[in-house]
C-alpha cells in the first residue's frame, strides 16, 4: 500500500486505540459532519488473543471481522477493513450515508494492558 492521491476537501486520518476499559460497547471511528468518505479502515492489535470487531454505520452491522493476535505486529499483517465495509465488491472508498456515523464493537473486551487500534483515512467530499 503506498500514497494515493485524495480528492476530499478536508483529508484526515483516525487512529483510535481501544483498551481493555472500553469494555464492548460502540467506538465513534467517523462523524458523517466530519467525514463523508472513507478511503482505507484497518484493525492493528497488540492483543495475544483474536477480537472480534463489528463493524456499524448507522447503528447497523455491515460485517463482523476477526482480527488476529498481534495483527500489524511482526509478521501478522494488519487486518484491511474495506472489504467489509464494501462488502467486497472491489471498490476504493465508501461514502457515509446521512446519518450514518462509523462504528465498531468488540465482541468481547481487548485484554488487560493490550490495544486494538483503528486506522481510518477519508475526509469530506467536495458538493458536486
Amino acid at each position: 500500500m503506498g500514497l494515493q492521491s485524495f480528492d476530499e476537501v478536508s483529508p484526515v486520518l483516525y487512529a483510535i486505540p481501544r483498551g481493555n476499559s472500553q469494555g464492548t460497547g460502540a467506538q465513534y471511528i467517523a462523524f458523517v459532519s466530519l467525514v463523508t468518505r472513507i478511503d482505507q479502515f484497518s484493525a492493528v492489535s497488540t492483543d495475544t488473543v483474536d477480537v472480534l470487531v463489528q463493524i456499524q454505520i448507522g447503528g447497523q452491522i455491515v460485517d463482523t471481522v476477526k482480527v488476529p493476535a498481534g495483527a500489524g505486529n511482526g509478521t501478522v499483517p494488519a487486518v484491511d477493513l474495506m472489504k467489509a465495509l464494501t462488502l467486497d465488491l472491489g471498490l476504493n472508498h465508501i461514502v457515509l450515508p446521512a446519518n450514518g456515523a462509523l462504528q465498531v464493537l468488540t465482541v468481547a473486551a481487548v485484554s488487560a494492558g493490550k490495544t486494538l487500534t483503528f486506522l481510518a483515512t477519508g475526509g469530506t467530499v467536495p458538493a458536486i
